[in-house]
């Protein structure tokens, strides 16, 4: 009898011995292999104290040419520019020549009344009750234009008041630097901060000193956006973005921050004193139920992403800068639960193709369809059928017919296809943020991945809760299961919650594993293997966080 087994599991509730700092190492260059495998283009690098357990690149750095990352490939970092800027401030303060007290006043002329209470204090821990948007961008090349336009702006809260992440304090505080240094912004940061720590391949967009030879270009999706070094870059950003740097750079830049070298000790304290929504000087200052204390902050911007997070209980640093937007959080917070003993990523084996065909197969589900078991190259995958899916998301019920919410998932993947926000936005729930627009690029993703959308088939409904449409892709078909509340798009999920083209790697003769690199957390999925004395299948059961299924092989 044969009998497989899926199992998903959080990665923080996996609980075994620790393992030695070679396993551990060994653990962490199979995780990104797998991450690699499944798109992940960047640079990682997993340090505990002065120890580097990994330190590597993967994915192309520049799709055109077939340039490889490495691990001294330099990206944009986006927003972890801001805790530069912290740094400088409070660098000029030991200097004297500033306080983070001081008012606009102080640095400004004809300030308005209701701006003159605002502290450098209160941009730094975005309190500062400014609006996050104040026109300025790509063509704002005068520091005078950013200052007039941030001063005239409306406030949306009383200085000091209330959190509100806000880039356009960050370019103020770039200006503060200027004026209070004498210097301009990126020379008083490279001779005070860089210099010192020894930060060799740092930078900033369109600045001299950056290594070309050695910088990536950013991409989202099949979107291209160029070399790091050539970004926009102007009043619209310094400050709050637009350093370069390498994942070497920034551990040497964190220890740094442990010394007297660039700040002296109370200073630090200050820069790592965390105010409204734990956010400090440039940094985010957490206490974490799994970590204890995390000092951390990511940045984004066009073709990049950037994670910096700081385990201070472990000394244990992640650093995951990415040139392909929306896999840096995942690939972080995997590295991190495997540095930290909390998740184990086995070695794989190669298996010989007899053995992968005697598992391979039809199997009727219990609740109808079929699960296909088939041998792709050194693994295996799971493809169920459309009834299958069927069957998983309504548990069996027979599908209705629906004709509104047959118009209305119509109508949501028109506007995702054609890119209409505005759509998209009215069609979709507003209870998380930006979620309209993050799905119009998913749905790219989709055609990305699975080719061009050749049909789509409404297959009916379950009551009012969801819809299930089969999407026909050039090279995959799939099944999309559309969640309703008060009539909008609430969630989603593709076949019925099986990861989709997952590829389950042989750890032995009867035990598989896919871990997915795109999930946060992340999830590891294994299946396991009962033989029967021939090595056929007869039947398997399937279980996982959601599903649990029983099948028997089809006559």
């Amino acid at each position: 009898m044969l009998i497989a087994t899926v199992a998903a599991a959080s990665v923080f509730a996996q609980e075994k011995a620790k393992p030695t700092r070679d396993e551990c190492a060994a653990q962490l260059s199979r995780a990104l292999d797998e991450m690699a495998e499944a798109g992940f283009s960047g640079s990682v690098l997993v340090a505990i104290g002065d120890d580097v357990l990994l330190d590597r690149g993967c994915g192309l750095g520049d799709r055109a040419h077939g340039k490889l990352n490495r691990s001294d490939t330099i990206f944009d970092i986006g927003s972890i520019t801001k805790q530069f800027t912290a740094t400088a401030i409070l660098k000029l303060q030991e200097q004297k020549k500033l306080s983070v007290k001081d008012t606009l006043e102080r640095f400004f002329e004809q300030v308005p009344a209701n701006k003159r209470g605002i502290q450098l204090h209160d941009l730094l821990t975005h309190t500062s009750g400014l609006p996050n948007d104040v026109g300025v961008g790509s063509a704002t090349t005068q520091r005078d234009e950013l200052v007039r336009k941030a001063l005239a702006a409306p406030m949306k809260s009383k200085p000091g008041a209330e959190f509100v992440y806000n880039n356009v304090g960050y370019m103020l505080l770039g200006a503060v630097v200027e004026i209070a240094s004498g210097e301009r912004y990126e020379n008083y940061v490279r001779a005070h901060l860089f210099e010192p720590a020894g930060l060799k391949s740092s930078g900033f967009l369109r600045t001299d000193g950056i290594d070309t030879e050695r910088t990536a270009c950013g991409y989202d999706g099949k979107v291209a956006y160029g070399p790091a070094e050539l970004g926009w870059y102007s009043w619209g950003l310094r400050g709050c973005g637009g350093a370069l740097s390498t994942t070497g750079d920034l551990l040497r830049w964190s220890k740094t921050l442990q010394s007297d070298v660039v700040l002296s000790k109370a200073s630090r304290e200050q820069l790592f004193k965390p105010f409204l929504l734990d956010y400090a000087y440039g940094w985010w200052v957490r206490e974490n139920p799994v970590h204890d204390k995390v000092i951390t902050h990511g940045g984004t911007t066009r073709g990049f992403e950037a994670s910096f997070t700081h385990y201070l209980a472990d000394d244990l640093r992640v650093i995951v800068l990415c040139n392909d937007r929306g896999r840096s959080d995942a690939a972080a917070s995997r590295l991190a639960s495997i540095a930290a003993g909390r998740q184990a990523v086995e070695a794989t084996v190669t298996l010989p193709s007899a053995q992968l065909d005697s598992l391979a197969g039809d199997y009727e589900l219990s609740q109808g369809g079929n699960l296909t078991v088939r041998v792709d190259g050194d693994a295996l995958v799971l493809e169920p059928s459309t009834e299958a899916v069927t069957a998983l998301v309504a548990g069996g019920a027979k599908l209705d017919k629906n004709r509104e919410l047959e118009k209305r998932a119509e109508r949501v993947s028109d506007a995702l296809a054609t890119a209409d926000a505005r759509a998209a936005h009215e069609l979709l729930s507003t209870q998380w943020p930006g979620w309209s627009d993050q799905m119009i690029k998913v749905w790219a993703t989709w055609s990305d991945e699975r080719g061009k959308l050749t049909e789509q088939r409404v297959l009916g409904s379950c009551g009012n809760a969801s819809t299930l449409v089969q999407l026909v892709h050039e090279r995959r078909t799939v099944v999309w299961t559309l969640s309703w509340k008060d009539g909008v798009l609430n969630g989603w999920s593709i076949d019925g919650g099986l990861p989709e083209a997952a590829r389950y790697r042989p750890r032995s003769a009867t035990e598989f594993a896919y871990s997915d690199a795109t999930s946060h957390p992340p999830e590891e999925y294994v299946l396991t293997f009962e033989r029967a004395s021939s090595g056929a299948g007869r039947s398997f059961a399937l279980n996982g966080r959601m599903l649990h299924l029983k099948a028997r092989r089809g006559r």
